[in-house]
């Protein structure tokens, strides 16, 4: 035969195999359960793997779950591991053959007729015989199956999370704080200043009216037992030279006097806290005081005005959560001429233990 006849019938073998179909057998792939998936280092493992299969399985099918080499295997006999299918009436058993030098265990089924494909396949781990790693990580096991032919039918692969390497630790400190402000009525705006100081301006006095002025005394403390605020007064009460404008009544306070009565105090309103209650200070009636009368504010020593013992998240703009001082004044026909000033200095300190 010569070199032509050659080249033309291998041309035509060639040609013949590339128009013949090519069968390609794609394996499924199948979510793995690992339960005791987050284990600690050096343990036991004594729990299951389990995966539904995506292809039916019949007599001498094989399945192979493979493990790392950093688990201890050295003491795995075929009697710590089981493969079982609970819900498959085909199903019978499995022989279990562990292979501690390839790290695998091969399954190999026995069946009455083809396995379903709604049931799980569960491989279950006895005794103490398989450890988990020394070393924290995350490990792998993997499940290949295949039918009598060696035709690879699944595989899956999970991870199994040893000690905490795959755990963050969220750490957030919350220090102690406190704030303090002395606020408009209505809590939107810091009180107005005259030369750097917060001013209370009662203005032009008249025998025939009654003069006012508040502001808010705001607290933000995280302080779970609470806080307290203070006031010390430049004099005693409000003073023009030697002449002091009458006072209300200390402790008890005083029903507010009619326009044409010379008298001078304060109304407060100690509204609340968000985590307590809020108290009067003793020199304000305490905690039954009539919240009607207004009292002296005229102590040249440490005072104080309110307590909470709870802390106290305001909004910032809160005139539930804060308190609201009014300082009222009438005279009479005989109060002298001037101008009369008090600076009244207000401190706020928290209780964190």
């Amino acid at each position: 035969m010569n070199l032509k006849k050659l080249v033309s019938i291998g041309l035509c073998i060639f040609i013949i195999v590339s128009i013949l179909p090519i069968s390609f057998v794609k394996a499924a792939g199948v979510p793995l359960i690992v339960t005791g998936a987050s284990s600690a280092t050096a343990t036991a493992y004594n729990n299951t793997i389990t995966f539904i299969p995506g292809s039916a399985m019949s007599t001498n099918y094989t399945i192979t779950l493979y493990y790392s080499s950093s688990y201890t295997d050295t003491s795995l006999v075929n009697g710590n591991v089981a493969l079982t299918k609970t819900g498959d009436a085909n199903f019978t058993s499995a022989t279990t053959a562990v292979d501690i030098t390839n790290n695998l265990i091969l399954f190999t089924l026995t069946t009455s007729a083809p396995t379903n494909t709604s049931n799980p396949f569960i491989i279950t781990f006895s005794g103490s015989n398989f450890l988990t790693p020394a070393t924290g990580g995350n490990y792998t096991f993997s499940v290949i199956t295949n039918n009598n032919s060696g035709t690879q039918l699944d595989i899956g692969s999970a991870l199994q999370y040893v000690g905490n390497t795959n755990q963050v630790l969220v750490t957030a400190n919350v220090v102690p704080t406190i704030t303090f402000n002395i606020r408009n009525t209505a809590d939107n705006a810091e009180q107005a200043t005259i030369g750097g100081l917060k001013t209370c301006a009662l203005g032009n006095q008249s025998l025939t009216a009654i003069a006012t002025c508040s502001y808010r005394l705001k607290v933000g403390t995280n302080a779970a037992n609470g806080y307290s605020v203070s006031y010390l007064s430049s004099a005693n009460g409000l003073y023009n030279g030697s002449h002091p404008m009458t006072d209300a009544a200390a402790t008890t306070g005083s029903t507010p006097a009619a326009a044409g009565v010379e008298q001078y105090g304060i109304l407060l309103g100690a509204g609340s806290s968000t985590g307590g209650t809020v108290t009067r200070g003793a020199a304000f009636g305490g905690a039954g005081a009539t919240v009607t009368n207004i009292f002296n504010i005229a102590n040249t020593g440490s005072t104080e005005v309110l307590s909470s013992n709870g802390l106290n998240g305001p909004a910032p703009t809160d005139t539930t959560n804060t308190s609201l001082v009014t300082h009222t004044l009438t005279i009479n026909a005989g109060t002298p001429i001037g101008a009369y000033t008090q600076t009244v200095s207000y401190t706020a300190s928290a209780s964190f233990w």
